[in-house]
This record gives structure tokens, sequence and C-alpha cells, in this order.
């Protein structure tokens, strides 16, 4: 009994060993087929931009780029964008063995770059003020509109958003500078200046020389400073006797007769300096 179960067991295993499904081969050529595909990059390309073909497997692998459904003559796996304008519909498609991969894309908008922005005048000051002129570029041609912010001593001056900033908001040495914001309406772009000094502002003369008078000249000369420095009026040039006590000038004009050039100067002790110039016509005086 012992020697019959041998041959059995061995005939059950050989049996069910038969019953099994054997595993269909893999193919190589539908591995490959399966990973063959092409993406642009960048994602979200703009005119200007370089766009690339990158393949994932395969082999002498061809490409054929388009514009807008028309074929363009250009078989490298980078096509540059140059005079593209938003909008334009790009395209590509690789061809593998036989086998074709594509992709494509849509060139969004190019928000206008800043090349520059010139400060004028170059030395500013509290009379001058100082103005802003951008230049800048966009890709797609759009219409261009500027934004303003500016900046005295880095606090925003909320008072003024054009191209130039009055005087009344900085003094001499304050540091000026502005940012300014390019847009085309659908994206925008940004420009700061470095900051500049405002420079000594000059003093001037706010009082006029009375035209008429007798046997004595007399005058009170009045000068402001933008920058509030305090002006010292001064005679830089005047006929014998012309003096200026307790900020008033006198001249006594007995015994002369003529033409007499008077020259006051205005300084505010900062290098800035003003001058008054004016003629007193003198009869014989006796």
């Amino acid at each position: 009994m012992k020697r019959s179960l041998i041959p059995i067991l061995f005939l059950a295993l050989s049996i069910q060993a038969c019953g099994r499904t054997p595993a269909a081969p893999e193919h190589p050529e539908h591995k490959e087929a399966a990973q063959f595909t092409v993406s642009l990059i960048p994602e979200s390309p703009r005119a200007g931009d370089a766009l690339r073909a990158v393949v994932t497997g395969g082999d002498e692998i061809s490409f054929r780029w388009g514009r807008n459904g028309e074929a363009m003559e250009n078989s490298a796996d980078v096509l540059a964008t140059i005079g593209f304008r938003k909008g334009d519909r790009v395209s590509v498609v690789v061809t593998s063995s036989g086998r074709e991969a594509s992709a494509e894309a849509v060139l969004l908008n190019s928000p206008p770059v800043i090349r520059s922005v010139e400060i004028s005048p170059k030395s500013f000051n509290k009379s001058t003020g100082v103005k802003a002129a951008p230049e800048a570029n966009d890709t797609d041609n759009d219409r261009i509109e500027y934004g303003y912010e500016w900046y005295v001593n880095n606090e925003r001056v909320f008072e003024e958003s054009g191209a130039a900033l009055d005087g009344r908001y900085f003094k001499r040495g304050d540091a000026v500078s502005v940012r300014v914001v390019s847009s085309d309406r659908e994206g925008s772009s940004a420009f700061r200046t470095d900051a500049g000094a405002a420079v000594n502002a000059q003093p001037r003369f706010i009082s006029e020389p009375p035209g008429d008078f007798s046997g004595q000249f007399l005058y009170s000369p009045k000068a402001s400073d933008p920058d509030g420095d305090e002006v010292k009026i001064s005679v830089a040039k005047g006929p014998e006797g012309v003096k200026i006590e307790g900020g008033r000038l006198e001249w006594d004009t007995k015994g002369r007769k003529g033409t007499f050039e008077v020259v006051l100067s205005a300084d505010d002790g900062n290098g800035g300096e003003a001058f008054q110039r004016f003629e007193l016509k003198v009869n014989d005086e006796k």
C-alpha cells in the first residue's frame, strides 16, 4: 500500500503544473510606444521665449514646428519666438520610427519692461522739483501706461502719483527716489531708481528797489530761501557811500550826477547766492 502512493502524488503534481496558463511575453515595442511623448518648456511661454521640445522615448527623432496652423522652416528641438505675438498658437510634431507625438502652446501676454528711468534735472532742489521719464518696451506692442510712487528718505509720498514731484515735499539733503510701474492692462513690471540727494536751492530776492527817489535813496531789500536758510544781504557793487544798515540800504545822492550801478548779494551760507542789479539815475543834486 505504501508503494502505490508515490506515483499518484507525482501524477497530481504533474496535472496541476500542466494546468497553469503561461504569462504572455513582453514586447519591447509596446513598452517603447507607451513612453513616446513630447512636451514644451517653458509651460507658460511668452513671445520672445525659446520653446524647447522635450521628448521621452523614441530614436532617430525629427521635429516639425507650426505657428497658427502654418508650417515653419525649423527642424531643431528649439524654436525662437522672436517676432511672435501673444495669442499665437505654436505646435510641434515629433516623429520616431513611424510614430508621432505632438504638443501645443498658446503664447501668453508679455508685460512691458522698463529699461531706464531718467531723472531731471540731475541736480534737483526744492525750487526745481524733480521729474521722472521712463523708457519701456512691450514685446506685443501694447500701449504702455505708467504709475509713479515717490519716496523721500524711503517714506512714500502718497500725495503725488504723477511723473513729477513738487519741491515742497523735500529739502536739501533729502534722498528722493521713484518707483515706476509700467502696465499694458494685462501685466505689469516695476523699476525703482536709486535715491538721489536734493542739492541746495538758491535764495532769491522778493523785493524791488523804488523807481523814484530824491536826495536820499532808501531801500529795504528782502530775500527768501526755499530751504529755510538764513539769508545775508550785502552790497556787492555800488557807488561810494552805499551801505546797508539794519536791513535798509541808504545812499545820500547830494552832490552826485549820472547813472550808478548797484549790485546786491543774497547769500544763504550753504553755497547759494543770488544777485539783484539795478541802476540809480541821479540829476545834479545840490
